[in-house]
């Protein structure tokens, strides 16, 4: 279930640029923790369960980085991309694969959307960039 327009997301809530809380997220083996206790979330987990419980074991940014072959700094920006509602995700990892030259849509383009803390503005601007002719 999506917040209301002026609530604020939960990652930028509680877990903010935290690595802990980033890949402590339930929400992405589709649960949800509330009051205390998990439940099953009524959205699909987007990893594993086996991906999830070996992301809790790791300790700081190098440790992802490494394991991803990229930088802290990128691994960083990534990790920031977890600050985007679950709708707008899904719609990133259904464009269709660029096969040659640069993707239309960038992580650098999606870093203003993910910094903004609300969900509905997140749409928002999202549906901005959509309609700035990023896709053709």
């Amino acid at each position: 279930m999506a917040p209301h327009a002026g609530q604020l997301n939960s990652v930028s809530r509680r877990y903010k640029n935290t690595l802990s809380g980033l890949l402590g997220n339930r929400v992405y083996v589709g649960e949800v923790f509330y009051r205390g206790e998990v439940y099953r979330g009524e959205h699909d987990g987007i990893v594993g369960r086996a991906l999830w419980t070996k992301a809790q074991r790791l300790q700081g940014w190098a440790e992802v980085a490494q394991l991803g072959h990229i930088t802290r700094a990128r691994a960083s920006q990534f990790a920031r991309l977890a600050c985007l509602p679950p709708d707008i995700v899904e719609e990133i990892l259904s464009l269709p694969a660029t096969t040659s030259g640069r993707s239309p849509i960038t992580e650098r383009d999606l870093r203003p959307v993910a910094a903004e803390p609300l969900w509905a503005r997140q749409r928002r601007d999202w549906q901005k960039l959509l309609g700035s002719g990023a896709l053709p």
